[in-house]
This record gives structure tokens, sequence and C-alpha cells, in this order.
């Protein structure tokens, strides 16, 4: 599984995590976060590859599937991380993160219906209000 974000140098990384079996049972692993030369599937795919490398030499030959949000960059069947992945491993599948499909069912309800537009801008504007000014976070400390 892979995602991008941006840490708190407002550098583009890349999120690594790997589902595999241990004796028989599931084990999820994060394997790292690496930095991303830029946000275009080449960088992407090479963040991807250190972090796997560093985890598993062999990561390629034992790897069935990638996941990720759905975004064309990551899951594209041509110029996409998957795409590209997909000339080196052929036996490679690509999985769209049930969470990231319910969010975007979810965000078009919401645009769907006005009162909960409403709703929705109100909260992204507490949220700016709050991320972006320390007095305001500060201040809301000193009320709890």
């Amino acid at each position: 599984m892979a995602d991008s974000a941006c840490d708190v140098g407002v550098r583009e990384v890349e999120d690594v995590y790997a589902c595999h079996l241990v004796k028989g049972e599931i084990e999820n692993l994060f394997v790292g976060l690496k930095a991303c030369e830029n946000s275009k599937a080449p960088g992407i795919k090479a963040a991807v590859e250190t972090a796997m490398t560093e985890m598993c030499r062999d990561w390629k030959e034992k790897t069935v599937a990638l996941g990720a949000d759905g975004a064309n960059v990551i899951l594209g069947e041509i110029s996409g991380v998957y795409g590209l992945l997909k000339q080196e491993i052929p036996h490679i599948i690509k999985v769209h993160c049930v969470a990231h499909r319910l969010e975007l069912s979810f965000a078009d309800t919401l645009s769907d219906v006005p009162v909960l537009k409403d709703v929705k801008e109100m909260l992204q504007g507490i949220w700016k209000h709050y991320h972006y000014s320390a007095k305001a976070v500060r201040e809301l400390k000193e009320l709890a």
C-alpha cells in the first residue's frame, strides 16, 4: 500500500506499507516514509522501490498487488506507478483502497445535499482557522 503526503518540511513523501503473511496470519508492516523526487509517477515509484528494497531485496518476486487511493498518478494503467510496476512485475494487480472509495462516495453525497455542503464548508473553515493560527490554538487550549 502506498499513499502520498507532505511532511512538516512541506516535502512530498510516500508512506509505504506491506501486508504479508507470518505463520499463516496477515500482518501489516510500516515499511517506510520516503521523500519523492517529484509528485509524478516515476518519482513516487522510485520512493516505493527504495522503501521496499530496504525491507526485502526480492520484493518484486513476492509482491502480488499495489493498493492505493485511486489517484491516476498511482493506479494509472500506462503511466501511473501501477503501470510502471506492471512492466517489471507482470503478475501485479491493483487495488483501489476501500476507505478512499467510501470517502469519494461520501464527498459526492455531500455535494448533492445543500445543507450537508454547508456543514462541510463550516467545518473546513473551523479547521483552517485553527490550522493556520498558533494564537487561535493557544486561546482554544486556554478555554479547555
